[in-house]
């Protein structure tokens, strides 16, 4: 069965998410989630995405994005996995596919939809019970593609 065709129009909401292989972590240290942060900013600049919110977790990630002024979210989420799975490859001396399938895409429409999603991206950690409050979990964000704060060593 072919995939379906994703379309982006400039300005259109949609709630990105990417998944390790098999559920395996995508994130072993504070160094993976810079990077990602990192090649994340780059990316955005150079298609002018506005990412609205972001979260980190240990087997995959959620962006809100608004598309930029063309249709480059295949092309952004394939370059952002694609590098980031070699570099983290590299820096944790492993070989073969960090991400399974591909990206997921949802378009987001409405008010209530963006205020779900948004809530959606934000709790994740506390659904997982990894934080009791939005604020201690240092990977998520509104806007700013910057941690919270940095953990300490291991996090």
């Amino acid at each position: 069965m072919p995939r379906r065709t994703r379309e982006f129009g400039p300005g259109a909401l949609t709630h990105l998410t990417a998944h390790g292989v098999d559920d395996q972590p995508i994130f072993r240290a504070a160094l993976d989630q810079l990077e990602l942060l990192q090649l994340l900013k780059k990316i955005a600049k150079r298609i002018d995405w506005q990412i609205i919110t972001w979260c980190f977790m240990t087997t995959h990630y959620h962006l809100l994005v608004a598309v930029g002024r063309d249709d480059r979210v295949p092309w952004a989420m394939q370059t952002v996995n694609s590098v980031y799975a070699r570099e983290f490859n590299a820096r944790h001396r492993r070989r073969g596919h960090l991400f399974g399938e591909r990206y997921t895409d949802t378009q987001v429409g409405t008010e209530k939809h963006l205020d779900g999603a948004i809530a959606y991206i934000l709790e994740n950690p506390i659904r997982a019970g990894l934080v009791r409050r939005i604020e201690d979990w240092p990977w998520s964000g509104d806007g700013a593609l910057e941690p919270r704060f940095l953990p300490p060593a291991g996090g």
